[in-house]
């Protein structure tokens, strides 16, 4: 999948036509991440050569730096549980709404990994400030859709099923002049 995203996004990036991006989960969560249980053929081992598990590393924050490096604005529709992974994308994404329902964490540390991947320690704090975001990579306790609106992690927060409709209204309208404005 994280493959795909990336063409998806380079696509993206050079279609004149694509004025607003806007991420979403399909079903009832944003994203939950890498599959800690079954991550696959392809799993790295403690013991594997350093320069191996930092290339996937590497590969991993290819993601949300795409995300970030996109020309058009990028808007986060957080509609459920927003962990790891997808907490990196919403991160790196311009534009935060997220319904009531949603969910913030970045559970890696109490699996014993760093709770910094992918970006998370640069973009968090520069969102939340230092202290918040040690806070929520240092415990990785889940942070609910009300302590994240508070803390500044989000834009705004709409029930449910106003966020089914996150290209209604005014802020895509804004967000499109905005794209129209900056590349004409």
């Amino acid at each position: 999948m994280r493959d795909e995203l990336l063409q998806t996004f380079a696509d993206i990036a050079t279609d004149a036509s694509v004025n607003v991006v806007v991420l979403s989960g399909a079903g009832r969560g944003f994203c939950s991440g890498i599959d800690m249980r079954n991550f696959g053929p392809d799993a790295l081992e403690a013991t594997d050569p350093a320069i191996d598990r930092l290339r996937f590393q590497e590969a991993m924050a290819a993601l949300p730096q795409a995300i970030w490096n996109l020309p058009q604005p990028v808007i986060a529709a957080v509609n459920g549980p927003c962990v790891g992974a997808g907490l990196a994308l919403c991160l790196a994404s311009d534009i935060r709404i997220c319904s009531a329902a949603a969910t913030f964490g970045n559970a890696a540390i109490l699996l014993g990994l760093s709770g910094a991947e992918m970006g998370m320690s640069y973009h968090l704090p520069r969102i939340v400030g230092t202290s918040v975001a040690a806070d929520w990579m240092l415990t990785g306790r889940t942070v609910s859709a009300d302590e994240a609106n508070r803390r500044g992690l989000v834009s705004e927060l709409v029930e449910p099923d106003r966020l089914a409709r996150p290209c209604d209204g005014d802020r895509v309208d804004n967000c499109r002049d905005c794209r129209r404005s900056v590349c004409n």
